[in-house]
């Protein structure tokens, strides 16, 4: 099932997001993303547009994950006052709840709003037009 194989990738991904970068946890899937697209018949849009933006949501799992929260972590003094710093796990019900919502968005919303093509079906490292240009 497309719905069930585009939330399964993407919740994977948006999780490592939480405990890695961004874009190496969207690096580290695509190849597999890839293959899964051309075993299933699913188009790889299908499941590299939820994975990237889940990817860039599970930052806000976890304090590791979002760059900017741990330079403001350090900047928590306001008029002479500091305040309590972010515990590691502290933003972590609110990146749940957005994962969870962008789940159910290309849940409900996906046939509209991703592009409609067909899997490639390359049997080699090399793409058709590739290998069609430069033989």
């Amino acid at each position: 099932n497309e719905r069930k194989i585009t939330s399964l990738v993407a919740a994977t991904v948006a999780g490592i997001s939480g405990f890695m970068q961004n874009i190496g946890a969207a690096a580290l899937f695509m190849p597999a993303a890839k293959r899964i697209s051309t075993q299933t018949g699913v188009p790889a849009s299908h499941i590299l547009l939820p994975m990237a933006f889940c990817a860039i949501i599970g930052g806000t799992l976890t304090l590791v994950g979002s760059s900017p929260l741990i330079l403001l972590n350090d900047l928590l003094i306001v008029r002479g006052v500091s305040y309590e710093h972010f515990g590691m796990f502290s933003m972590t019900p609110i990146g749940i709840m957005l994962i969870i919502s962008a789940l159910i968005y290309f849940h409900v919303f996906g046939k509209w709003i991703l592009p409609h093509t067909k899997a490639s079906k390359v049997s080699g490292p090399l793409s058709p037009l590739l290998d069609k240009t430069y033989h």
